[in-house]
């Protein structure tokens, strides 16, 4: 395999809520719904 031709991957960190990277409106209370709904079907 030659490693010239390979394309080098870029990416960039995340600030940890996916709905504010998306550019979403309400992002913060999207998030925290989705926290809450994930700790709830833990407990269930």
């Amino acid at each position: 395999m030659n490693n010239s031709k390979q394309k080098k991957v870029e990416f960039e960190e995340g600030s940890g809520n996916v709905f504010a990277d998306l550019g979403l409106k309400d992002s913060d209370e999207l998030y925290t719904r989705a926290k809450l709904g994930f700790h709830v079907y833990q407990l269930l």
